[in-house]
């Protein structure tokens, strides 16, 4: 699963104070009355707050906000995108797409939701729709190293192989250091049967993190091809070291 924060959080930093990823804020009870009704105080920390609240809990916190339609626009977008990544927590992929798309619905320029919106439907195989997503984050942000290589991703699961190359081309451009970029890059280009400049690919990939079992594998699979047995076997047992499953 892609990165899942950014741009939105970082838009939002004028609300409320914030530590290094999450936005944060104050606590939210529960009041019983003896009422029928519950009043809510709202004090938004189990929403916005520590990331190892559990998932069912934050989707309650942030419910509170969300759906509280006299709340101010901008807070109830951060509630739903909030909700929509427990969502993903749970693999709740078609929650989380609804409640991105609410995000949207109150602020159409919050490119995170689009970006999210797109990871959930390439998780259901719907990469049509993903692109389109995709496409819409890269317009609102020409520089969106991770939504080239998203975008990538799925049309190379389409068999567009040129089109995903030159977006994980696009995306290395914005950020050299994306090494998914380089890792599907090597991929793409092992489809076209140019194996060296796969192994070349993986290779900046491993550079950039030289635990990636998967960039390791597929060198090792790229270097067999050309008969590079022994650089395959040592890819390989690196990748056993790394991983043993």
């Amino acid at each position: 699963m892609l990165c899942r924060i950014g741009a939105f959080l970082r838009a939002l930093a004028g609300e409320v104070s914030r530590g290094p990823l999450m936005v944060l804020a104050g606590m939210l009870v529960l009041v019983g009355l003896s009422e029928p009704a519950l009043a809510v105080v709202k004090d938004p920390a189990l929403c916005f707050g520590d990331a190892k609240v559990a998932a069912d809990r934050r989707i309650a916190a942030c419910s509170v906000i969300a759906e509280d339609v006299t709340g101010a626009s901008s807070l109830r977008a951060k509630a739903y995108f909030f909700r929509a990544m427990a969502l993903d927590d749970n693999q709740d992929w078609d929650g989380a797409i609804a409640d991105y798309g609410e995000v949207i619905a109150l602020d159409p320029k919050q490119t995170s939701a689009y970006f999210n919106r797109g990871t959930d439907w390439s998780n259901k195989g719907d990469d049509d729709r993903a692109i389109s997503d995709f496409n819409i984050v890269i317009s609102l942000e020409p520089s969106a190293s991770d939504a080239y290589s998203s975008r990538g991703s799925a049309f190379l699961r389409k068999g567009k192989v040129d089109a995903a190359i030159l977006d994980f081309q696009q995306a290395i451009e914005a950020d050299p250091q994306n090494g998914r970029a380089h890792a599907e890059l090597g991929s793409a280009l092992a489809v076209t049967g140019e194996q060296e400049k796969a192994i070349a690919a993986y290779d900046e990939a491993i550079r950039i993190d030289p635990t990636d079992v998967t960039a390791l594998i597929n060198r090792g699979i790229a270097h067999a091809a050309k008969g590079g047995f022994d650089r395959a076997i040592a890819d390989y047992d690196t990748a056993l070291g790394i991983d043993p499953r």
